[in-house]
């Protein structure tokens, strides 16, 4: 007999973010690399306070599956929802995200969402249209100048 899950979204807003913080902050704190060059806890914190960055957590009725952060960045041509943090497990089971951010995009009239996400994303997201646009190469400017 198969077990059907039913999965839940949740966009935190800053009115019930200090209930969802501690967990997020535990996950944070294991993926300091993704996201620490950027942005501090702090940072985060204030930009979740203050909407101009959203978390979304992810859970079936029996765990917790997914956690996403996500800011909205309006260029002269187009808007753009930037996932550019997400931490959870079985990661497959999941995908169903990536359809409830499109229509969350469609209805806010944001023009594209894009991905800042580890290369084994590309081939999970294919199926949904997502495609690789290109490769991000970074060069610490500062830090080399001090060395």
């Amino acid at each position: 007999m198969t077990e059907i899950l039913e999965q839940q979204i949740l966009r935190v807003t800053p009115s019930i973010l200090d209930r969802a913080w501690p967990h997020l902050l535990k996950l944070l704190s294991a993926t300091p690399e993704v996201w620490s060059d950027y942005y501090s806890i702090e940072d985060i914190w204030n930009r979740l306070c203050y909407d101009k960055m959203q978390l979304w957590l992810m859970n079936d009725e029996k765990e917790f599956q997914l956690a996403m952060l996500t800011e909205v960045v309006a260029f002269p041509q187009m808007t753009v929802l930037n996932v550019f943090w997400l931490a959870g497990h079985s990661f497959r089971k999941s995908l169903v995200f990536a359809d409830y951010l499109e229509k969350i995009a469609a209805e806010n009239g944001i023009d594209r969402i894009s991905f800042q996400c580890r290369r084994g994303f590309v081939k999970l997201l294919k199926p949904y249209g997502y495609r690789e646009a290109g490769v991000v190469l970074t060069k610490n400017i500062r830090k080399s100048l001090e060395n």
